[in-house]
């Protein structure tokens, strides 16, 4: 494979390739190697953040589901206090008529 460099971008590598006294080749084909490794973990690091926060929406979405229906509050408690359960109830009731 033939890759073509800008004169200002060969002048750059020979430069770096003499300074550590290795083959311009060498250090291409390990610049190219540490780029996609580097983008490899980029990428698995995005995959992961991306299972983890839509794992977490998805949570959160489910407690308010259970809050909106009335069951509990997010916390696991009573959305109401005892003696106010038929306010409740007609909550729920208002959450299914037909407009």
């Amino acid at each position: 494979m033939q890759v073509h460099f800008t004169p200002e971008l060969e002048a750059k590598l020979a430069q770096s390739a003499a300074e550590q006294g290795r083959n311009p080749d060498e250090l291409v084909q390990e610049v190219v190697a540490r780029y996609f490794d580097e983008e490899s973990r980029f990428i698995h690091a995005v995959t992961v953040a991306r299972k983890r926060y839509n794992a977490a929406s998805i949570s959160r979405m489910s407690k308010w589901a259970i809050v909106w229906n009335g069951s509990c509050g997010p916390d696991g408690s009573a959305l109401v206090p005892t003696g106010c359960r038929g306010f409740t109830t007609h909550l729920r009731m208002d959450r299914t008529r037909q407009p």
